[in-house]
Order: C-alpha cells, then sequence, then structure tokens
C-alpha cells in the first residue's frame, strides 16, 4: 500500500492531522498532494465516506485542480453518476485544455455511456495527443483497451502496434493484439502474434 515505512509514516501523520481538523480540535492547511494521500489511504482502507469528504474539502480549496478533479470524476463514476461527471471533466477541459487525462477520461465516460461515435473521437485525438508527448506512452494501453471494448479492432490494433514500437517485449499487448487481429478475420497475423508470446 505504501511506498517506504517513512511514506507511510507521513501520510499516517497527514491523515491524523486531517481527522484532528474534522473533528474541530485544529485547524491545519492541506496542499494537492496531501489531499491526494489523505483520500487514498481512506479510499485503500475502503472509508468511502470519509475518502468523499476528504476529496469534497480539497476540491473547495482547490476547484480547479485537475489531480483532484480526476479523482471526483472517479467517485462519480463508481456511483454511476455519469452526467456530474461529464459536467467535471468539461469544466476542467477549459483549463487544461489538450489534457491527455481530461481527453481520455471524457473518452472513457463515452464509451461508458454507449456514445460509441463520440468515445472514438476522443480516443482519436487522446491518442494524437500521446504521439506528441512520449510521457505519456503508458497510457496508450488505456487507449487500445477502451478501441478493443467498443469493437474498434483495428484502430485498436494501430495503437497495439504502437506499443509494440515503443516496447518490443510486451507480451500482454502481443496477446491482446492477436486477439484483435482474430476479431477482424486476420488469422495469420493472430498466429504470428500468439506464437510471440
Amino acid at each position: 500500500m505504501f511506498e517506504n515505512k517513512d511514506s507511510e509514516n507521513e501520510i499516517v501523520n497527514k491523515v491524523a492531522l486531517f481527522e484532528e481538523m474534522m473533528s474541530g480540535e485544529s485547524f491545519t492547511f492541506f496542499d494537492v498532494e496531501d489531499f491526494e494521500k489523505i483520500i487514498g489511504y481512506y479510499a485503500d482502507l475502503d472509508y468511502k465516506d470519509k475518502a468523499f469528504s476528504a476529496l469534497d474539502i480539497g476540491m473547495r480549496q482547490f476547484p480547479n485542480d485537475l489531480s483532484l478533479t480526476l479523482i471526483k470524476v472517479d467517485f462519480l463514476n463508481s456511483k454511476q453518476k455519469f452526467d456530474e461527471s461529464f459536467k467535471q471533466l468539461e469544466s476542467i477541459d477549459q483549463f487544461y485544455p489538450n489534457s491527455v487525462d481530461v481527453v481520455l477520461n471524457l473518452a472513457k465516460l463515452y464509451s461508458i455511456t454507449d456514445q460509441f461515435h463520440s468515445a472514438v473521437i476522443f480516443l482519436n485525438k487522446a491518442y494524437k495527443l500521446i504521439l506528441s508527448d512520449s510521457s505519456y506512452n503508458e497510457m496508450l494501453s488505456d487507449i487500445a483497451y477502451e478501441f478493443l471494448q467498443i469493437g474498434q479492432n483495428r484502430r485498436a490494433i494501430v495503437v497495439m502496434k504502437k506499443i509494440l514500437e515503443i516496447d518490443p517485449s510486451n507480451e500482454s499487448t502481443m496477446m491482446e493484439l492477436g486477439v484483435a487481429y482474430h476479431e477482424t478475420g486476420q488469422f495469420n497475423e493472430a498466429i504470428n502474434y500468439f506464437n510471440e508470446v
């Protein structure tokens, strides 16, 4: 759950300070990173109400913060409050235009709500953004997965080939690529990738 003992102690101390503040015993200023740690701590222990309370306070202090907004979107999605998730993402999009995180989350929301045409548009946009900033390469597998989920196997193939271009030994991508080729009727290509695994 924690990276190391010092990190664990730091998080527990932040949570203790937060608990004191919630009980009215003290007031402590927390920055965004502190709120992320506190929310994560509660979420890991499945204290959803406390996690949401910390998120609510964090969002009031930092209403336009990207990471807190994305955490809120995850909470809303887990409660199937997709309209509220859309509102959160659309409002934060004005502060973070062309953010891969926002675009990909919008794509996922469109996919979840069966708006596949819009999902494809946003998945393509996220893919293009990632191609221009390699620091987001790890998100390519999310895009490929979403394409597969909505039956866009040919588009998923393009993305997975890019993943293998970056990491030729990625066996899970090879397997998924074989499946995608199989789904598109390209059986020889599928066999080639299955044999590589």
